[in-house]
């Protein structure tokens, strides 16, 4: 019962929606300085503007398989996601 209403909570389930996209943000920031290092600077302007955990989950599967640089890039760009 009372994990219930801590589920429903709307204040938690922003929190924990918060926390999410802190932490994907901050991944993404990570596979781009190990991946591609000249790109961090886009990487932490473009996750910035991203609060959607579903959206930076996406963005993390897309920059862990991306096969170069080129396409990391066009992969941060605001047209691209």
């Amino acid at each position: 019962m009372f994990d219930e209403l801590l589920d429903n909570d709307p204040y938690l389930k922003e929190r924990d929606q918060k926390v999410a996209a802190q932490t994907l943000q901050r991944a993404i920031v990570d596979i781009v300085r190990r991946r591609f290092p000249e790109l961090v600077t886009l990487a932490e302007q473009r996750v910035a503007l991203i609060s959607s955990p579903d959206v930076l989950q996406e963005l993390v599967g897309m920059l862990s398989t991306a096969p170069n640089e080129n396409t990391a890039r066009f992969i941060l760009s605001p047209t691209a996601a």
